[in-house]
């Protein structure tokens, strides 16, 4: 279960605004002053959960990060059972781990010999070798998941983030990486 967001300071305040019997501010510049301070509280959530693409993308990203920090029925718990073998979330995590890597330049063939040797990955593929077949069998198993990621630019960017977010070892947005 992930913990409540820290908010920034802007986040955690309550928009003030001068009383409603001050008599030298008229209702427009209220308004106006509400506008703008809603305006920056918008921006600073979208920096705060680290939210960029075209208008649509940021609203649905923004919303999905924030149900998912804030909402229990999205936040994900997995059932001990689902998770061992490559075909159950097992293989969705190797697949996420390596298209993680795939981001930061790697092949998939080099993010597999990665994931087998890096100490920031040992919890999870600790001892195990040949992660190259098996991730080629998660990814012809897991056909779905190649769908998603394939098409256009912009639609394989955005379903690549939700996969690796919610799949992928150091993923989640604010966890520290540990030193490989």
């Amino acid at each position: 279960m992930r913990k409540k967001p820290k908010w920034p300071n802007i986040l955690s305040k309550p928009i003030l605004l001068p009383s409603m019997e001050a008599l030298l501010v008229s209702d427009e510049e209220r308004q106006q002053q509400y506008s703008e301070q809603f305006g920056e509280r918008i921006e600073a959530l979208f920096q705060h959960y680290d939210v960029t693409g075209t208008h649509d993308q940021k609203w649905m990203l923004l919303v999905y990060r924030m149900v998912r920090d804030l909402i229990p029925a999205f936040q994900v718990k997995y059932q001990k059972a689902e998770t061992k073998g490559w075909r159950g979330t097992g293989g969705t995590e190797l697949f996420a781990d390596v298209q993680s890597l795939v981001r930061e330049g790697k092949t998939e063939r080099q993010a597999c010999k990665i994931l087998e040797t890096s100490r920031r990955f040992s919890r999870r593929y600790g001892g195990k070798s040949s992660l190259w077949p098996r991730y080629m069998e998660v990814k012809k198993s897991h056909w779905f998941l190649t769908k998603l990621v394939t098409g256009d630019e912009e639609r394989r960017r955005h379903m690549t983030t939700i996969i690796i977010e919610n799949f992928a070892l150091f993923g989640f947005r604010g966890e520290k990486k540990p030193k490989s």
